[in-house]
């Protein structure tokens, strides 16, 4: 009786020893994981007195893609150039406050201008990523309230697959959203925006005269030009490979835009001959016109993705350094590698633009 005790004793304490070797074996072999997605902050401005309903929609766009509240950062201000009186500003400023509040963005990350300059757009949005912590890493997007980016990848994806590909900027063409019958409408809290705004065109390019592309999200410590839609080629100290495979739905052409260029048009800011379009087209866009380039959304030309630009499929990935001169562009090489070069191997000389976009 006393040898078995003893062989049961024996038997439970190994029993405990394996399970306790095996315990501290698990413990080692199964470390806890730890998040590495990449951290996307939004930086926007929006004035009193613009199209709130609209940048209510903005707000949905851009959580919807992932990105955290507490990673937004919006700066209200106010311009000369609007009627609203200090009634008006006080009733959207409260309003502002609640589509910020519904979205979960944080009150204290929106601050005040007695009048918005262009200028100021790249202090304060260095200032704000000081404010907002981000680290080397990290990526950053400035956008307007009126400009919806959208991506053929889920975001966090898409900056994983850049990550993984060296890809360090985004930009994207501008897509022109236009009412079904080409008139100058608000969105309105009824507003479809995809059965109400059907149309892509390409005013920028035929009737605004302006740049057709923007910058997406970018790595933080790369530096923008002051127009942001490119990358300050100047202040770049290595290669960077930009992918230009995404959309920037523009929702512009509202009830607005004739005061807007009406007040640009004062300023002298060359955008007269797009008020002078209007004018002449009883105040409506002609999406049947062919130089509009309107199409409706699902005619819009094919986006890309990381992988088959990289695989040579598609041509939607850049090279772009610091020795690049003003008037020079960067075009691809023959074999069609994701790589791009500044000039042709045989040739000393500045290519033509090989984008009309650009």
């Amino acid at each position: 009786m006393r040898i078995l005790l003893l062989r049961l004793l024996a038997a439970a304490a190994a029993i405990f020893l394996i399970f306790l070797a095996r315990s501290k074996n698990l413990s080692l072999s199964q470390p806890t994981k730890v998040s590495t997605s990449p951290r996307l902050f939004l930086f926007t401005s929006v004035a009193t007195h613009d199209n709130l309903e609209l940048f209510g929609r903005f707000l949905r766009h851009y959580r919807d893609l992932g990105i955290p509240a507490d990673r937004i950062h919006v700066d209200i201000h106010f311009t000369q150039e609007t009627n609203l009186g200090p009634a008006g500003h006080e009733a959207a400023l409260e309003r502002l406050h609640l589509l910020l509040a519904h979205h979960g963005v944080l009150a204290w990350r929106v601050r005040m201008f007695s009048e918005f300059v262009r200028g100021m757009k790249v202090a304060w949005v260095e200032e704000a990523t000081t404010r907002m912590g981000l680290t080397t890493g990290d990526w950053m997007l400035y956008v307007d309230h009126d400009e919806f980016q959208v991506y053929l990848q889920p975001l966090s994806e898409l900056l994983s697959e850049a990550e993984k590909y060296g890809i360090s900027a985004f930009q994207g063409s501008f897509v022109d959203r236009v009412y079904w019958d080409g008139r100058l409408v608000d969105v309105t809290e009824d507003t479809e925006l995809s059965l109400d705004f059907p149309w892509g065109c390409r005013l920028v390019k035929s009737v605004y005269k302006g740049l057709t592309t923007k910058l997406g999200p970018y790595k933080f410590g790369l530096k923008q030009a002051d127009d942001w839609h490119s990358l300050d080629l100047d202040l770049l100290e290595n290669e960077v490979h930009v992918f230009r495979g995404i959309q920037i739905h523009h929702f512009r052409w509202g009830e607005r835009a004739l005061q807007v260029l009406t007040h640009w048009e004062s300023q002298n800011w060359p955008y007269w001959q797009t008020k002078a379009y209007l004018e002449s087209h009883n105040n409506k866009i002609c999406v049947w016109c062919p130089e509009q380039e309107c199409v409706l959304l699902a005619n819009l030309p094919p986006m890309s993705t990381i992988a088959a630009a990289i695989e040579g499929q598609t041509q939607h990935i850049r090279t772009m350094q610091k020795t690049v001169p003003k008037k020079q562009y960067l075009n691809p090489i023959p074999d069609r590698s994701w790589k791009y070069y500044l000039t042709s191997p045989d040739a000393e000389r500045p290519l033509e633009n090989p984008d009309p976009e650009e």
